[in-house]
């Protein structure tokens, strides 16, 4: 036995910014031993997808997963599943079953959350292992959340407080801001093909179509495809007068004056960046986020522009004391609220 053998942790991450998590706290703590268990190398979630919405599949897919997650589990201490997606439920579950400390961390923008647990009373949530442990011992599993932001949405939905931390975001590094790059408008697009977000997909296509249309020697904008959405090919096909670039977010401060997204954690990231950052509201869609962090697109290319980038700095300044309740945490002082969570 290893000396490690009390204090392993199992992180499993569904897609490469959650392995990027794993990765921060392995290089930067070294008491827990931390193993990886990266979903998309897994052949059948490979073919179904992680994100599968199909009922049939992932009843298939969780009947073939659940032996071979049990026989892995039962050597870890606590297990840490960032973030959703059908497939976590099977961790959580026969985590729960086997006694283990049992985590969610969040990863990505949430601005809703539905707690259906111990309401489910289906036959296969009595008869399937995973199912009965999830529903029966929800109020054991940890929730590690960006901001206090989040932490309410989980209360109002009846999770209890002591069981939500507040640990911030560790993929948000401290970078010195800089303000001499060019005029410039960075649009973040989101995650919904991967997601499978139907209302999030008409949004942003809503956006693009309008940004299309504008004078592209008028306004210089840049469209930074999101790592898991729709290609850059793809994208300047469909929207053939918009300039498309993929980069790291980390690179944000090189190309953009301005960021806007229809609903991206990357427009928090931008704002401690030093970089003023705005959610699209649509219809209101966004009514629960400080209004100071809002914006119309029309009303932003048609009034609000040339203030912006003049007072700039002024303006991140507010939007960085914004930011901080719904990311309270960057960096190294993140990983290690997370850390000290396991």
């Amino acid at each position: 036995m290893n000396e490690f053998s009390s204090k392993q942790v199992l992180f499993v991450a569904k897609h490469e910014q959650a392995k990027e998590i794993y990765t921060h706290l392995v290089n930067n703590f070294k008491t827990k031993k931390i193993d990886l268990d990266y979903l998309p190398e897994n052949f059948l979630l490979k073919i179904i997808g992680v994100e599968c919405k199909n009922k049939f599949l992932k009843f298939v897919a969780s009947i073939i997963l659940q032996p071979i997650i049990n026989n892995k589990i039962k050597s870890y201490d606590s297990v840490v599943v960032c973030p959703g997606g059908f497939i976590r439920d099977i961790y959580i579950g026969l985590s729960l079953k086997h006694e283990k400390k049992v985590f969610i961390l969040q990863s990505g923008f949430q601005y809703q959350f539905k707690n259906i647990q111990n309401l489910n009373t289906k036959l296969p949530d009595k008869i399937i292992t995973y199912r009965k442990h999830l529903f029966s011992q929800s109020n054991k599993i940890k929730y590690l959340v960006h901001g206090k932001f989040y932490k309410e949405i989980l209360i109002n939905n009846s999770i209890e407080p002591d069981n939500i931390v507040v640990v911030g975001s560790p993929r948000i590094k401290k970078i010195k801001n800089s303000f001499d790059n060019n005029s410039c408008i960075v649009y973040l697009c989101s995650s919904y093909k991967y997601e499978k977000l139907e209302r999030e997909e008409l949004i942003e296509k809503k956006h693009l179509q309008y940004l299309n249309k504008l004078d592209e020697n008028q306004f210089n904008i840049i469209i930074k495809p999101h790592p898991r959405g729709q290609s850059v090919e793809s994208l300047k096909k469909e929207f053939p007068n918009l300039k498309i670039k993929y980069f790291d977010m980390k690179e944000i401060i090189n190309f953009a004056d301005i960021v806007i997204s229809n609903q991206s954690t990357a427009n928090f990231e931008s704002i401690f960046y030093g970089i003023p950052s705005y959610f699209i509201d649509e219809d209101s869609n966004l009514k629960f986020l400080n209004d100071s962090i809002k914006t119309n697109y029309k009303k932003l290319f048609s009034d609000d522009l040339n203030s912006i980038i003049i007072n700039k700095e002024a303006i991140n300044k507010v939007q960085k004391d914004i930011a901080k309740k719904y990311i309270a945490y960057i960096g190294l002082e993140s990983a290690n609220k997370i850390y000290n969570c396991l």
